[in-house]
């Protein structure tokens, strides 16, 4: 995070993470489900919006209503993370959605200074795509391919995408196929409501003329 938050105060007070983050051996999914929730739980107001806790951590320099903020909006971060591994159930396990959420939770951390409050836009919609980043480059780590960046990877992504539009093929990297659905699975905590593979790199430069599909209108 480099000098962006120097000036910031970390102390929460009497606040704590409900789950420990840091015994990776004793983590469960339960953990990982509810990596931002505090102990004591923050005091939200009747009407009021946790968007604001951006704003007044801008005003104050104080992180703990960052921390806030995840704690009121952890659903959709779970919800994120569980779209993101949708179709890979054998690949979820505490340590990997753990380190999901701490890589969200560092992304909120580095890019909240420059949110602007007053351009109308809730800071859930300006981090939405900064998020994506965050999933994808977290995958592309993963990956035994390399990339020069994460832009080219989604390029390649999107070219295998268009491929398998036009071939049908199912088996496309992160991605569910239009003519052949695979159901969703994600992990849900107990009550209630989650890998690009080969090929890539063999298609990294290949144009949408080429594949032999028709473009949609």
């Amino acid at each position: 995070m480099g000098n962006t938050l120097k000036d910031y105060s970390w102390d929460l007070g009497e606040y704590m993470p409900r789950a420990s983050q840091a015994e990776r051996g004793k983590l469960t999914m339960q953990d990982a489900f509810k990596a931002y929730q505090l102990i004591p739980s923050p005091m939200i107001p009747d009407g009021f919006d946790p968007n604001d806790y951006i704003r007044m951590a801008q005003e104050t320099h104080e992180l703990k209503y960052i921390f806030f903020y995840l704690h009121a909006n952890e659903p959709y971060f779970n919800e994120r993370i569980n779209t993101f591994l949708s179709g890979e159930s054998d690949r979820i396990h505490p340590t990997r959605f753990m380190d999901l959420k701490l890589e969200c939770r560092l992304e909120v951390l580095q890019r909240f200074p420059a949110y602007d409050p007053g351009r109308g836009v809730k800071f859930t919609t300006y981090i939405h795509r900064y998020i994506t980043d965050t999933l994808l480059r977290f995958r592309l780590a993963e990956e035994y391919h390399t990339f020069d960046s994460l832009q080219e990877y989604k390029d390649a992504r999107r070219i295998m995408q268009l491929y398998a539009e036009c071939t049908g093929n199912a088996d496309v990297p992160g991605k569910t196929n239009a003519r052949r659905k695979r159901p969703r699975q994600s992990w849900q905590p107990p009550g209630g409501s989650g890998s690009v593979g080969n090929g890539l790199t063999a298609m990294t430069k290949t144009r949408k003329k080429t594949i032999g599909c028709r473009t949609r209108s």
